[in-house]
């Protein structure tokens, strides 16, 4: 998961070789706590969007695949080049560039699901872009490796297929028994959604809080490293709505699209990092940017979840969704109003089998 990894690299310094001692006893309780938490936090939430969706809306994705096009482009042509020209324009040194473009190079955390989830996404794009991004990952990051990061080091990276088999396990088990939920118990798939939500706000403010008492140090890092972790985010973001906006997609596909550019895979960054550069006594140092990327993209994500809500307030959350050339939003199944139509064909599957 995004952060689940985050807290075995993140002792870091920013300063050139430094590697501080040894961290106390209690960030090691406090390590195992965030893993913990993160892994439980989202496996519950991917399970509540798994019970709100049917094998139906995945046909639809499928057949209309411009949004997992769009998502493609976005993450493996966009992000890679944006970090590298990103770390030439403030000129980072080699360790800061190649950790910031190794994070840029990875596919989506399963953190833009949970935002999809909070702000009325596409549901079913944002699991099947996490999903094939992550597998075409296993190309995609050794070509966009090869291309960006000849500047940096001559060096060849490894990829880590066990921790990308991982990944794929964990978004792609809860979901399914999530749908099995909704096939067997569809009354229950009504009561879920709300709860679950809650416990994945509590659980990424969980993570956030275990983060910063056990890494103060991360938060001294150089200022150009702290603007490179929110701009990739928010720069990841605005390009990816651009860009499905321009294809003319519905504005919840645009938004799950700018999640799934914005937020990437930290934990198979570190992972990437550990397998290609052990040895290297600037190890440490190239996890910087990732880790602080980490709880950058946390806070950035409820930044734009609270924006879009506040937008929803006083917009008026009865009011369809426009399509960008202004005419209604057609039939994928997006959004909160198709969410709530599948939860209300739920509510009837649920009343039929009450009366059977």
């Amino acid at each position: 998961m995004d952060l689940q990894n985050t807290t075995n690299y993140m002792n870091v310094t920013g300063e050139a070789g430094g590697i501080p001692p040894g961290p106390p006893a209690y960030v090691e309780h406090l390590k195992i706590a965030n893993q913990v938490v993160i892994a439980v936090t989202f496996s519950i939430v991917l399970f509540a969007m798994g019970a709100s969706i049917t094998p139906q809306n995945f046909k639809i994705v499928l057949r209309r695949p411009v949004g997992i096009a769009v998502g493609f482009v976005s993450q493996f042509a966009v992000m890679p080049l944006l970090a590298y020209c990103y770390a030439l324009a403030v000129s980072f040194e080699q360790t800061i560039a190649l950790g910031c473009l190794i994070l840029a190079c990875c596919p989506g955390g399963s953190l833009s699901n949970l935002y999809t989830f909070w702000t009325d996404g596409d549901l079913c794009l944002s699991i099947t872009m996490t999903t094939l991004s992550t597998l075409v990952a296993i190309g995609m990051m050794p070509l966009n490796l090869l291309i960006y990061s000849r500047r940096w080091t001559d060096q060849n990276t490894s990829m880590p297929y066990l921790d990308i088999c991982i990944s794929l396990i964990l978004v792609v088990v809860p979901v399914v028994l999530g749908m099995v939920l909704r096939w067997k118990k569809p009354r229950w798939a009504l009561l879920i959604a709300k709860p679950c939500s809650w416990i994945g706000f509590i659980g990424v403010v969980c993570s956030i809080i275990f983060v910063s008492i056990m890494n103060p140090r991360l938060y001294s890092s150089h200022w150009t490293i702290w603007v490179g972790a929110l701009t990739l985010c928010w720069f990841g973001f605005a390009l990816g709505y651009l860009l499905a906006f321009i294809c003319r997609q519905t504005h919840s596909q645009c938004r799950t699209i700018s999640f799934e550019t914005g937020i990437q895979n930290v934990g198979l960054a570190f992972a990437i990092i550990a397998f290609s550069f052990a040895g290297n006594p600037n190890m440490v140092q190239m996890m910087t940017f990732p880790a602080l990327f980490g709880p950058m993209s946390v806070v950035s994500g409820f930044i734009y979840t609270g924006a879009y809500k506040l937008h929803q307030k006083f917009r008026g959350s009865d009011q369809a969704e426009k399509k960008p050339d202004g005419g209604p939003e057609e039939g994928v199944g997006d959004g909160k109003k198709s969410n709530e139509g599948t939860m209300k064909t739920t509510e009837a599957e649920g009343k039929k089998l009450a009366t059977a």
